[in-house]
C-alpha cells in the first residue's frame, strides 16, 4: 500500500512538473531601451498618398521605458514613456511564454523574451496621417 501511494505521488509530480514549467515569466518592472524609427507622413485623411509623400528615417535615438505594474497570469499592464509621451500599456504573452503582444494608446509592440531580463521589440501605428515602425532591445533595469 505505501508503495502505491509513493508511485502515485511521484506520478502526481512528474505531470505537475510540465505545468509549473510553462508559467508565465514575471513581466513586472522597468524596461528601458533606445529606439529608432522609420516614419511615413502624408496620408489624406482616406489614406491615399499625397504626391511627395515624405519618409523619414530617425537620425537620433530616443529612449521608451516600459513600467509593467501588474500581472495576472499572461495578462500584465502599466505604461509606456518616452520624450513628450506617456500611454496606458496593456499586453499579453503567447502561450509560449517567450513571446507576445503590447498595444499602447495608437499601437501595437511584438515582442520577444531573449531571457528573463532582455526583450526584443518592434512596434508599429498605421493612422491616416502617418506610418511609424521600429524595432529595439530593452532591458529590465535592475
Amino acid at each position: 500500500m505505501l508503495f502505491r501511494s509513493v508511485l502515485a505521488g511521484a506520478a502526481l509530480l512528474a505531470l505537475a512538473a510540465p505545468a509549473l514549467a510553462e508559467d508565465a515569466p514575471n513581466m513586472i518592472g522597468k524596461w528601458i531601451g533606445m529606439v529608432d524609427s522609420a516614419v511615413m507622413v502624408g496620408n489624406t485623411p482616406d489614406r491615399t498618398a499625397e504626391p511627395g509623400k515624405k519618409i523619414t528615417f530617425a537620425t537620433e535615438s530616443l529612449q521608451f521605458t516600459f513600467d509593467i505594474k501588474e500581472q495576472v497570469g499572461q495578462r500584465f499592464g502599466g505604461a509606456m514613456d518616452a520624450p513628450k509621451r506617456s500611454e496606458t500599456l496593456i499586453g499579453h504573452l503567447y502561450p509560449d511564454n517567450k513571446s507576445g503582444m503590447m498595444l499602447d494608446d495608437d499601437g501595437q509592440y511584438f515582442f520577444n523574451l531573449s531571457d528573463a531580463n532582455t526583450m526584443q521589440l518592434c512596434y508599429d501605428h498605421s493612422k491616416p496621417d502617418s506610418k511609424v515602425i521600429a524595432c529595439w532591445t530593452a532591458k529590465r533595469a535592475q
